[in-house]
């Protein structure tokens, strides 16, 4: 867990330069999708980021025109 975490923080750390917050933000939050249960913690601490900075972009990026959830709902509705 502490070797995942150190190539997170590696690749988080090269592309962070190059975001703005928001989409820092969503990068945050699909890592921590991806990872699944314990992922906005765990990118928290990789990131240097807040645990609620983490769990907000991952609910923007839910909320994206085109995300999976969005999608869903749309053919439901």
């Amino acid at each position: 867990m502490a070797q995942e975490q150190d190539r997170l923080a590696g690749r988080l750390a090269e592309i962070r330069p190059h975001l703005d917050e928001r989409q820092w933000r969503l990068l945050l939050g699909a890592e921590a999708r991806a990872i699944g249960r314990g992922g906005v913690k765990l990118v928290a601490k990789a990131a240097g980021a807040s645990a609620d900075t983490v769990s907000r972009g991952a609910r923007e990026l839910e909320a994206l025109p085109g995300s999976q959830e969005s999608a869903a709902y749309s053919r439901v509705g």
